[in-house]
């Protein structure tokens, strides 16, 4: 049977008798002597095989007779496929599932902070006030020094002169240190000096200007009663005071500017109540709701299971 030989010097393919295999003589392209392989190594022509054809020296030629390496390039092909459908089905919901770890962790965090903050209250008869002034009223600090002893921060603590403002030569080398619970997980690349979580402030809060108020003097349940809630940027250090203030507030979750609840997570914001249970404020939340849920005094009929972060 007929079949194709290359010559090892010139490449040039030719059609030779089976009966030549074996024998050596002289190539018809460059007149190299050359061997004509065996018939055990010979390869026969298919109806596909180019009967001459030169390539350049050092590269191989795949030809339809290369069929095994034909077939691993197709397998490679349909794998690569498979891989790259497998991803645009389950990329979406590894998104998910990151942004539900996100949304876990920052309502710990939080959680962790309303402890702190009822543990000061069980020591002193009311919550922290959201900034500690001077005699004269202006404000020197923000309320997050004074639980740092109670989230094990006590190093921290005995660094910061609470005699002295948050900028002061020596609580200003405090700025760049804030403590990892004090930051939202969803932000990708968080800042060394800022905070994600905050009070609501003012009147009609659980800290009023008049100052502020303990768990007892909750009347629409502690259940109820938003503590702390999850800020985009307050654009302030965590060191300065200054947090949402109520009479600001845009109630639109996730909302740009200073006064804004949420902006970490898609859909909705994370929250905690006053007795330390999860909160998920929807994106959707009316006004009228909001506010409802921020007023500890407002006797407004709520359901605190609608808010618990798994119901929405």
């Amino acid at each position: 049977m007929p079949f194709e030989f290359t010559c090892p010097y010139c490449y040039k393919k030719t059609i030779v008798a089976d009966d030549m295999a074996g024998q050596t003589g002289p190539c018809s392209g460059c007149g190299q002597r050359v061997t004509i392989p065996g018939e055990e190594i010979a390869q026969p022509i298919s109806n596909q095989t180019v009967s001459e054809s030169k390539t350049a020296p050092g590269k191989p030629r795949i030809t339809a007779n290369s069929g095994l390496p034909l077939r691993i390039a197709g397998g490679i092909a349909a794998t690569g496929l498979l891989l790259c459908i497998a991803l645009f089905v389950i990329w979406p919901l590894l998104g998910r599932m990151q942004q539900q770890r996100n949304a876990v962790a920052c309502i710990t965090n939080m959680q962790r902070i309303a402890n702190a903050l009822n543990e000061y209250a069980a020591d002193y008869g009311s919550y922290p006030p959201a900034a500690v002034c001077d005699s004269k009223g202006k404000p020197m600090y923000s309320w997050r020094m004074l639980i740092l002893q109670y989230l094990g921060e006590e190093e921290l603590l005995s660094e910061f002169n609470l005699e002295q403002a948050w900028d002061s030569q020596q609580n200003a080398l405090l700025i760049p240190k804030c403590p990892s619970i004090f930051k939202s997980p969803a932000i990708a690349i968080p800042s060394d000096s800022e905070s994600h979580y905050s009070l609501l402030t003012g009147n009609g809060t659980l800290f009023p200007n008049s100052g502020p108020l303990g768990p007892g003097n909750i009347s629409d349940g502690a259940d109820r009663t938003l503590l702390v809630v999850e800020v985009r940027n307050d654009l302030n250090e965590w060191t300065k005071p200054g947090d949402v203030d109520f009479a600001q507030l845009d109630r639109s979750i996730g909302g740009t500017g200073k006064h804004v609840i949420g902006g970490n997570h898609d859909g909705g914001a994370t929250a905690v109540f006053a007795d330390g249970s999860d909160a998920w404020l929807p994106a959707e939340i009316t006004p009228e709701l909001l506010d409802a849920l921020v007023t500890p005094n407002g006797q407004e009929p709520i359901d605190p299971r609608d808010f618990r972060f798994g119901a929405n």
